[in-house]
C-alpha cells in the first residue's frame, strides 16, 4: 500500500511539474513590468536588451558583443545605446506586450533542429508585479515575436 501511495505521488508531482514547465502557467493580460531581458544571439555576437523600472520611470538598454545579462559590468562594457521610455512609450510597450500575447510566451521552450546556423533566445520577465515569464528557443520563436523585438530596436532609433 505504501508504495502504491508513493508511485501515486510521484506520478502527480512529475504531472504538476511538466505543466510548469510546458508553460501551463500563462499570464492572460500585462499590467506592468519591472524587468525584461532580451539576449538574441547568433554564431558570431550576441546582443541584449533591458527594459527596467527605475526611480525615475523606465530604460531600455541595448548590449552588444559577448556578455552576461546577470553581471552588471559585463553589461555595462558592453552597452551601446540606453534611453528612458516617457509614459507614452511605456503605455505602448504595455499594449504591445499584450497584443503580441506576451504573457503566453511563459515557458516557450523549443529548437528547430534542422537550421544549423541561426539565432538563439532567452527572454525572462517580470511582470504584474512578480509575475515570471521565461522563454528560449533556438531558429523557433514565439508568436509575434518578431513583432516585440522589432518594437525595441524602434525604441533605440
Amino acid at each position: 500500500m505504501k508504495r502504491l501511495i508513493a508511485a501515486f505521488l510521484s506520478i502527480a508531482f512529475l504531472l504538476g511539474a511538466s505543466a510548469c514547465v510546458k508553460g501551463e502557467n500563462k499570464i492572460k493580460k500585462i499590467t506592468s513590468f519591472e524587468k525584461i531581458t532580451l539576449t538574441v544571439s547568433g554564431m558570431r555576437m550576441g546582443e541584449g536588451y533591458e527594459l527596467v523600472k527605475t526611480d525615475d520611470g523606465y530604460t531600455l538598454s541595448q548590449y552588444s558583443g559577448f556578455f552576461n545579462m546577470d553581471d552588471e559590468d559585463s553589461k555595462e562594457e558592453n552597452l551601446v545605446n540606453r534611453i528612458t521610455l516617457g509614459q507614452q512609450e511605456y503605455q505602448k510597450m504595455i499594449e504591445l506586450l499584450n497584443e503580441c500575447n506576451f504573457g503566453s510566451w511563459n515557458g516557450f521552450d523549443k529548437a528547430n533542429r534542422h537550421v544549423l546556423d541561426g539565432e538563439m533566445f532567452t527572454l525572462k520577465a517580470t511582470v504584474n508585479g512578480s509575475q515570471k515569464i521565461y522563454a528560449s528557443g533556438s531558429n523557433a520563436f514565439p508568436k509575434h515575436y518578431r513583432e516585440f523585438y522589432s518594437a525595441l530596436i524602434e525604441l533605440l532609433r
